[in-house]
């Protein structure tokens, strides 16, 4: 078996055992909470299972990655990553490999490639973050529900599941509630799940090294205003073998794209980027974008589910709620986030090489998906915090 399909495999298998063993509440605190979320999403997990690939970047990217990898035994030079650059097929050979790594491995394991067992790593990914919602002790059933549900909305389109940019969002989602849940409790264990997710993204895809920036500004920010750097030190430094853990397949990957040299293909820190942001640097295009943005893929609902969130503790005459920091630093998180990975974005559609309507038409849908359910955590929150008010 290919080394470094087992180091990815051992990495994630690794972080879904953490889960369970570092929370120290599976089975009996979390079981009824996972099952229910299990029934909740059994359609789309049933349609997750029995779809065949047939999306665009589902079928040409990822798991044609993991086709490669299945076929080569290795992920190495001359195992058809550089052909298919050389005759310009578009299919991002640079991205993570963590899921086509995954699905190589099943396909090895059952002794054959098809269209259906690939996709038990994306079964995976579900399952260890369904454990992950599960545990959290900061969202009532309720709210996780209601997060899964508005998970499976916003990631519907097209084809469920088949695009990295759900997972990007459904990870990210849960990075942060790791995150408050670590304010709430200070529990090591939350701010270790808190890592190992963000980690993750690295691995998801290259919108991943973004989000990952974001959010660790973010947290290194509250950290500050909280002034507690000195126990985010001691926090890292106490489960640093698991971070090493984590590490250890993105760092693989990057050596090996430098030894093909594989590289971004948007050509974003370039002279020619700057060229493009000249020429399209005008009202028409920023109109363009805005209007495809938060109109076309409804990106305004946001905000203004962020607003409802603060509105909410008025509207239900629970002030007090202020005083609870997690509600108040998963505003400034979801709200900071929307700016901060909006602009970030908006660089990349200005800069590209790629033609703008033709690129914003195709994917902008997918790689806001992330921003969209981060901003439904602070409404989550206030649901959970009221009825522990009430209670």
């Amino acid at each position: 078996m290919p080394f470094i399909i087992s180091l990815l495999w051992a990495a994630l298998v690794l972080s879904g055992l953490f889960y369970l063993y570092k929370r120290q509440r599976w089975p009996f605190k979390i079981a009824s909470s996972f099952l229910w979320l299990i029934l909740l999403s059994a359609p789309f997990l049933y349609i997750l299972c029995v779809q065949p690939i047939y999306n665009w970047d589902a079928r040409s990217i990822w798991f044609f990655h993991g086709k490669i990898l299945y076929y080569a035994h290795r992920l190495g030079n001359h195992i058809g990553f550089e052909r298919a650059l050389s005759i310009g097929y578009d299919a991002h050979m640079d991205y993570p490999k963590l899921v086509s790594s995954l699905s190589a491995l099943a396909a090895q394991t059952i002794g054959f490639w098809n269209e259906y067992i690939p996709k038990a790593s994306l079964v995976t990914l579900f399952l260890l973050g369904l454990i992950g919602l599960s545990s959290l002790r900061i969202l009532s059933l309720a709210s996780k529900s209601m997060l899964l549900t508005a998970w499976i909305i916003i990631t519907y389109y097209n084809a469920p599941g088949q695009t990295m940019d759900a997972w990007l969002s459904f990870y990210s989602m849960l990075s942060v509630l790791f995150f408050l849940e670590f304010f709430e409790y200070k529990e090591s264990s939350s701010f270790a799940c808190c890592i190992i997710t963000s980690l993750l993204l690295l691995s998801l895809k290259n919108e991943g090294n973004a989000i990952f920036i974001i959010l660790i500004i973010l947290y290194a920010s509250i950290f500050y205003i909280q002034r507690s750097t000195v126990r985010l030190c001691m926090e890292f430094k106490q489960d640093w073998l698991i971070y090493l853990i984590a590490l250890i397949p993105i760092i693989l990957w990057e050596t090996r794209k430098i030894e093909m040299r594989l590289h971004v293909d948007l050509d974003l820190y370039s002279s020619n980027a700057l060229e493009h942001l000249s020429s399209r640097a005008n009202l028409s295009t920023v109109y363009e974008f805005s209007y495809y943005l938060f109109y076309v893929c409804n990106l305004f609902l946001t905000p203004l589910t962020i607003c409802f969130a603060i509105i909410l503790p008025s509207l239900f005459s629970i002030q007090r709620i202020w005083k609870i920091k997690i509600f108040r630093y998963s505003i400034i998180i979801a709200s900071s986030f929307f700016l901060m990975y909006t602009l970030t974005l908006s660089w990349v559609y200005f800069t590209t090489h790629h033609e703008f309507t033709w690129h914003l038409a195709n994917s902008a849908i997918r790689v806001i998906q992330p921003i969209k359910l981060i901003g439904f955590v602070p409404l989550a929150l206030f649901f959970s915090v009221r009825e522990k008010i009430r209670g």
